[in-house]
């Protein structure tokens, strides 16, 4: 059986139903065990608190809002029956039946505690110290905010009861959005451990890795250059309008398009900003300068932070894009760099007091899907060392010497 991290994972890619065969099998040893019960407990009121914080405050659930989320939560059941039974090697017959009735079970209870608690519900609006840090926030332009779900469904509306944006799954998308004579801005926030896809009024697509923050227009306006503020990574996708340049403010520099495909990543614990480009062309400049550095496909700019200066060199493109694959790629990197990378990816924080494993180079691929446990494990057959979790955090110290 996983430890407590690798079972929050599994409970959570339950919710999302990404549960893959041999992971579907564990999580439901875990919940059959007694000894389950306190962790299982605590898994679902986490779950439910955050939840609530989706719910309008000035509005409880209707008899046919309720009946309505009864039927969502049987439709999931039933799901979860067709996609299993599809598989028939994946278990015994007399097996499926008992996992089916748990699984259900699981999920009666959910609808239940929803029904139960949700149709009286009242929350107070929410606020920096009510937001969950782990929850992926949209911040509107009146300064109210929403929590984002992953696997849900929203409506973005407006302070005029319009749509400016529709969310579905993994993808908040604004290319409906009503006409508007002036800049309305929303922001998205996207905490470690989770993606999260974005698609512009203007068509434009960008893929958000961990840890990301993005600023933009609700709708462009003709005339005005499309202009959005980043921080963390983004994938963009571009559409061309070259009476409209793209413009991406990351802070010290900026990057001007007209219509590509690029990849750049800003985060505050970093050394430099990074720009890769992919296909078309982008010119990157400061503030305080009009002058214009160029890129072509497959190079990468690099601006340094403490010496202000912009450096240019080739690069293997898919290194700096493979995460919008979901896969984790590192290439002639330290482990302390990659450290980074994890710990952004899971949203583990991961202590080394083993020096000598932090300045070891390496060049690995993993599939996004891998444990953070399994990923330690292949480093740790190259240069053995010991590690342990403590208050959810991975502790690496020297190997002992027997």
């Amino acid at each position: 059986m996983r430890n407590r991290i690798q079972i929050n994972k599994l409970f959570q890619k339950f919710i999302d139903n990404r549960l893959n065969e041999e992971e579907f099998v564990e999580f439901m040893h875990f919940i059959e065990k007694d000894t389950s019960k306190d962790h299982l407990k605590e898994l679902l009121n986490n779950h439910f608190d955050e939840n609530k914080m989706h719910q309008n405050p000035k509005k409880n659930l209707t008899a046919h809002q309720s009946k309505m989320l009864f039927q969502r939560i049987t439709n999931r059941v039933n799901r979860e029956k067709v996609q299993i039974s599809k598989k028939k090697k994946f278990l015994k017959r007399k097996q499926k039946s008992q996992f089916f009735k748990i699984a259900a079970s699981v999920l009666i209870v959910f609808g239940v505690y929803y029904l139960s608690s949700e149709i009286t519900l009242t929350t107070a609006p929410l606020t920096e110290s009510t937001i969950d840090p782990n929850a992926i926030t949209l911040t509107l332009d009146d300064g109210s905010k929403q929590l984002i779900s992953e696997n849900g469904i929203k409506k973005i509306i407006n302070d005029q009861g319009n749509i400016v944006g529709e969310q579905i799954g993994n993808e908040l998308n604004y290319s409906n959005s009503v006409k508007s004579d002036k800049l309305i801005y929303n922001e998205l926030t996207i905490p470690y451990g989770k993606r999260f896809d974005l698609i512009l009024s203007d068509g434009t697509k960008i893929k958000l890795n961990a840890g990301s923050y993005i600023k933009y227009p609700v709708r462009f306006l003709k005339g005005k250059n499309r202009r959005v503020t980043v921080k963390g990574e983004a994938f963009f996708d571009v559409t061309t309008d070259k009476q409209h340049p793209f413009i991406v403010n990351l802070n010290e520099i900026e990057v001007q398009v007209l219509g590509t495909q690029f990849n750049i990543s800003f985060y505050p614990e970093d050394k430099n900003i990074s720009t890769v480009l992919i296909e078309g062309s982008v010119a990157l400049y400061t503030e305080k300068t009009t002058q214009k550095t160029k890129l072509s496909p497959g190079q990468k700019a690099s601006w340094d932070k403490t010496k202000k200066v912009i450096n240019i060199n080739e690069v293997d493109t898919q290194v700096h894009t493979a995460w919008k694959d979901g896969v984790l790629l590192f290439k002639n990197i330290s482990f302390s760099d990659i450290r980074k990378k994890l710990q952004r990816h899971f949203n583990v924080s991961i202590q080394n007091e083993f020096i000598q494993l932090d300045n070891q180079i390496y060049t690995a691929s993993f599939s996004s899907d891998e444990s953070i446990e399994n990923i330690l494990e292949y480093f740790n057959e190259d240069t053995p060392f010991e590690s342990r979790i403590k208050n959810d955090k991975i502790i690496i110290s020297k190997p002992i010497v027997n």
